[in-house]
């Protein structure tokens, strides 16, 4: 299951009074995925910018393509 080996986190400000909600990963379950395969993760509080997220499956980074506040 992909779900318990995907780490998510976007950036936040500096000042911990402003700082945003944490995202929230809608629960995922993928049982065919392969290496270059596109998945789409829904949830809420995301970065609405492409390089305001990071993805990571297991220890691997993924690839971004796409970001709005509750779909990359």
């Amino acid at each position: 299951m992909l779900g318990g080996l995907l780490v998510f986190s976007a950036c936040k400000k500096d000042s911990d009074s402003d700082a945003a909600p944490a995202p929230v990963v809608d629960p995922v379950t993928v049982t065919d995925a392969k290496p270059a395969d596109t998945l789409t993760l829904k949830g809420q509080n995301f970065s609405a910018t492409i390089t305001g997220n990071t993805v990571k499956v297991g220890d691997v980074e993924a690839t971004v393509v796409s970001a709005t506040a509750t779909e990359i």
